[in-house]
């Protein structure tokens, strides 16, 4: 495993953030880090998914073993709400 930082963007509604992101990082750490730069409240977060390319992260991942590619843009999106 590589041990340069990846380079990710995510946006949401609120605007983008852009880091530099260890291999090795949670998905769910990332989307809480990102949150909390994005100005909203971390602890929303299992109200809230990151996707790349449409497709939601699994937050126990890390990105290696996700093989997100550098440079990636990832959404910080609202999880569906179903109603009845």
């Amino acid at each position: 495993m590589t041990t340069e930082k990846l380079h990710l963007t995510i946006s949401c509604a609120n605007g983008d953030w852009e880091h530099d992101f260890p291999p090795n990082q949670l998905i769910h750490a990332v989307k809480t880090t990102a949150m909390a730069h994005l100005h909203m409240d971390p602890s929303q977060a299992s109200q809230f998914v990151l996707t790349l390319d449409g497709q939601i992260l699994e937050e126990a991942k890390t990105l290696g073993e996700l093989r997100i590619p550098n440079d990636s843009l990832l959404m910080l999106e609202r999880k569906e709400v179903i109603k009845i």
